[in-house]
């Protein structure tokens, strides 16, 4: 196969963070773009090039960042009736990870990409489901799903053995060890669900700030998950994958990283209940939870200013300024604010504070890349192509098929979203993957994919690649209750409010959902 590189226009789309790029497969060109989170204007914040503004607009609430905490700050904001808000987002789309894209077959996800059944008591995010058809109805006081939204079957399988098996758990030619170790497990998981402390609290719940504050099992996380299965006798390669997968895919880390509460967690703090589904069944949509993300905008009334970045804030007795570089128009701005929501990193948000430390916040790094193939793969022999394609032992998750949920299907082509997590996301790993060609992200994903699809390189029209080098915080042995996380989440201002998955601990929909409405709750308590 010549992949030798034909055409790479290495133009960086000042304010875009995008590059066109091309390379050739097997005398074809397979074109696309690399797209980032934007470093440029990320690093105005690091270097401090800018001046302060010297002239302001007055605004009610300034949430800074458009991702899901920030949306559903300014959601709940507006359902209680605070308009003069302003969002400022450094990227060019709204979303943060639950970012999507489109094309003329279907949406697709650069990022999170389906939200389990909520739990019953997660009355807020129960309501918004609600709000915007998700949830169709009550009946028995249990919530209807709209079909439409409910993953379709075939939900996932798994390469393993030559074979493709239905479900991730790994079962096909498995020893029978194997099998009575992983039933043990989850027998166990299921009995965590339900306990609770003597708070009368679950001790694993959503968001994890409702999780009982009985400390009977918080020694978990000081440990890793490898640890506590290895001291309970989990002895099973097939077990260890199953975790592996499902530790990387939501958090970006493996076993051996993450904390053993956070592991169990996974499994126990999951509990919904409804009419048409299990709280193990998943919503998920062609543009994954950009679909959500969209959502939540169409109940916001919040001006948004895209493409651009704060870059100082001086709290006062009753205002609070900041200033921002709005990399449309190439100006600087200043906004005076009642309140700000700081939906954002908080390696970010400790910078624009003054704080210059190096920050201890262990962060994964991902590339994402969205495939359009004619649908004329060839499979190996077993399982029809599901929603979710696991590979066994891969260092990727595989990919989504992003036509899987449409009504009505394009045929000829499909949108396939592949997901691949670094789980060292330390600085050496960020940059050797902003460094990592085009031509070499694309020989990536088609080596791992002819293991399924032996033709993959034949049917593949073009590939977009979505890089992040701060995807989501990775919660590590000691990082749940330990001492940093909590210095971070301490707030001693009266008008700038934290929000945003950094601090929760863990980087899911419920939880982002969640740190939105509590800030937006202390704006409407003035600040108490």
């Amino acid at each position: 196969m010549d992949r030798r590189t034909f055409i790479k226009k290495g133009v960086l789309m000042t304010g875009l963070g995008v590059i066109y790029a091309s390379c050739k497969v097997n005398g074809k060109t397979i074109s696309g773009t690399i797209v980032g989170q934007n470093a440029g204007l990320g690093h105005l914040v690091r270097d401090k090039k800018l001046s302060s503004a010297t002239s302001f607009i007055d605004k009610d609430v300034v949430i800074i960042g458009g991702g899901i905490s920030g949306l559903s700050a300014a959601r709940a904001l507006a359902k209680n009736n605070i308009r003069n808000v302003l969002m400022i987002e450094m990227d060019s789309h709204l979303g943060g990870n639950s970012k999507w894209g489109e094309n003329d077959y279907s949406q697709y996800p650069f990022g999170a990409h389906y939200l389990p059944i909520p739990n019953n008591h997660q009355k807020e995010i129960t309501d918004f489901l609600q709000s915007c058809n998700i949830i169709t109805g009550y009946n028995n006081e249990l919530p209807d799903y709209n079909e439409a939204y409910l993953c379709h079957a075939p939900e996932d399988r798994l390469y393993i053995n030559n074979f493709l098996q239905e479900s991730l758990v790994p079962s096909y030619a498995s020893a029978e060890a194997d099998r009575q170790t992983i039933e043990r497990f989850l027998k166990e998981m299921e009995s965590y669900k339900w306990q609770k402390g003597n708070d009368d609290k679950y001790f694993f719940d959503i968001p994890i700030s409702s999780s009982s504050e009985d400390s009977k099992y918080q020694y978990l996380d000081g440990i890793t998950l490898a640890e506590w299965l290895a001291e309970n006798n989990y002895k099973s390669e097939h077990l260890n994958h199953y975790l592996n997968y499902a530790m990387k895919d939501d958090f970006g880390v493996n076993i051996a990283q993450i904390s053993a509460w956070v592991g169990i967690h996974y499994f126990a703090a999951r509990k919904g209940k409804a009419n048409n589904a299990e709280s193990s069944d998943i919503l998920t949509w062609p543009g994954g939870n950009g679909f959500l993300a969209q959502q939540i905008l169409k109940q916001t009334n919040a001006e948004i200013q895209h493409s651009s970045m704060v870059y100082h804030i001086e709290e006062r007795e009753n205002e609070v300024l900041l200033s921002y570089y709005n990399g449309e128009t190439n100006e600087v701005k200043g906004v005076k604010a009642k309140y700000v929501i700081a939906a954002i990193p908080a390696f970010i948000f400790q910078r624009l504070m003054g704080n210059h430390q190096p920050s201890k916040i262990p962060y994964s790094t991902w590339m994402i890349g969205n495939l359009v193939v004619k649908n004329d793969l060839i499979e190996r022999k077993g399982a029809w192509m599901s929603w979710d394609n696991v590979i066994y032992n891969s260092n990727s998750l595989g990919y989504i098929n992003n036509n899987h949920q449409l009504l009505n299907r394009v045929n000829n082509r499909l949108n396939l979203t592949y997901y691949l997590p670094f789980t060292n996301g330390d600085h050496v790993t960020r940059q050797k993957v902003l460094d990592t060609t085009y031509e070499a992200w694309v020989k990536t994903i088609i080596d791992d994919l002819k293991m399924i699809h032996p033709n993959i390189e034949e049917c593949l029209e073009k590939v977009d690649i979505h890089l992040w080098g701060h995807a989501m915080v990775q919660p590590k042995a000691g990082w749940i209750f330990g001492d940093y996380r909590k210095y971070l989440s301490e707030n001693n201002s009266n008008r700038i409010f934290t929000a945003h998955t950094d601090y929760a601990g863990i980087s899911i929909f419920e939880e982002a959902f969640y740190q939105g409405w509590y800030a937006a709750e202390k704006v409407m308590n003035n600040g108490k």
